[in-house]
């Protein structure tokens, strides 16, 4: 993890990425929103068999990390606002994409919570364009 981050930080990080159960994860982002984000792609990454280089930034990426990070922090009780209002407060097909993310998270187990998102979220990402 980053140097530059200050001990509240670290504890956020070390509370998600145990959570995540990810030992000892890689983080090349600056920011605590952006690791967290980062710590999401590298969960679903893991969950899904990928174990070489990825672009945590691509689009979808960006997208998926936004809604899960934000519904992890939500979780743990971890105040911290990650994704945009268009998708914390609006609904798309009748469904708050936040909300439902946090419903596999309640009720599944790690992998398979981020495997149902990755599927779930995968039929959202037409509104991808919008969010730029």
């Amino acid at each position: 993890m980053e140097e530059n981050i200050n001990e509240q930080e670290k504890y956020i990080l070390n509370k998600i990425s145990n959570y995540l159960k990810l030992k000892e994860p890689v983080i090349h982002s600056s920011t605590l929103k952006e690791s967290v984000k980062e710590l999401c792609v590298a969960r679903l990454c893991k969950s899904i068999g990928i174990k070489c280089q990825y672009n945590y930034k691509s689009d979808f990426f960006e997208f998926f990390s936004q809604v899960t990070a934000e519904a992890v922090c939500d979780k743990l009780n971890i105040k911290l606002r990650i994704a945009p209002d268009s998708l914390r407060l609006f609904r798309y097909e009748h469904i708050n994409l936040v909300d439902r993310v946090r419903s596999y998270l309640d009720y599944e187990s790690v992998d398979e919570a981020f495997i149902e998102s990755f599927n779930f979220l995968d039929r959202f990402k037409y509104i991808i364009p919008t969010l730029k």
